[in-house]
């Protein structure tokens, strides 16, 4: 066989290959289910949150609202999204040192991208009148020597897998949001527009831990 010939045999295979490949990312993204509403709530049940799809599939509405004692629903506030969230955590922040002693602060945090890990709007943090007080990436959150996130077709969470989120109330202190990672590192985000620290060990003083709903 002449070398010519070789080396059209190897580049036929190699583009078998990348057809091969970019057929079998193209089919794991069909395979994503299409997004649809639903209902998130806080550990203590008292706020809600509904996401909603827009039309487009692209992004979405949130409604957050509270129940009234007779159960009725009262809306606390809405406004769109810049995507349509992969996971929605909803905490409520009732420390002494918030608003008088009268508590009442709540955030709501959401969480990749349907059908999407890592990339923009990875992780945004919304106040309790619905303004967004962070807006980050993983490169934000990660130490500068991790792994770089990949964003599966699947809607797998790559970046934060085995992580977990929750909201510390440390005594005389601003609340703070903390993404707990498999190896033990933390990362911080001071509430409501505070600094956010990658991740690293930690070393905030004990407070009061509150964990998102199961």
């Amino acid at each position: 066989m002449r070398p010519d010939q070789r080396n059209r045999g190897g580049s036929f295979w190699v583009l078998v290959v990348a057809m091969l490949l970019v057929g079998a990312a193209s089919l794991a993204h069909a395979m994503v289910e299409a997004p649809y509403a639903r209902i998130f709530a806080s550990k203590s049940g008292r706020v809600g949150v509904k996401v909603v799809p827009d039309a487009g599939n692209t992004t979405a509405t949130a409604v957050v609202f509270a129940l009234a004692r007779d159960g009725t629903e009262r809306e606390l506030w809405r406004r769109n999204l810049p995507n349509i969230p992969g996971d929605v955590q909803v905490f409520e922040a009732a420390s002494p040192n918030l608003r008088g002693g009268k508590g009442g602060d709540m955030y709501m945090v959401t969480l990749d991208t349907w059908g999407r890990a890592g990339g923009d709007h990875a992780l945004v943090v919304y106040g309790s009148n619905g303004k967004t007080l962070h807006d980050l990436n993983p490169a934000d959150l990660l130490p500068p020597k991790a792994k770089q996130p990949v964003a599966p077709a699947d809607g797998g969470v790559a970046w934060r897998e085995g992580a977990s989120l929750s909201l510390a109330l440390p005594p005389q202190q601003a609340p703070m949001l903390e993404l707990t990672f498999s190896d033990g590192l933390v990362a911080t985000i001071t509430l409501p527009s505070g600094p956010v620290v990658k991740a690293a060990r930690p070393a905030h003083p004990a407070g009061t831990v509150q964990k998102p709903a199961d």
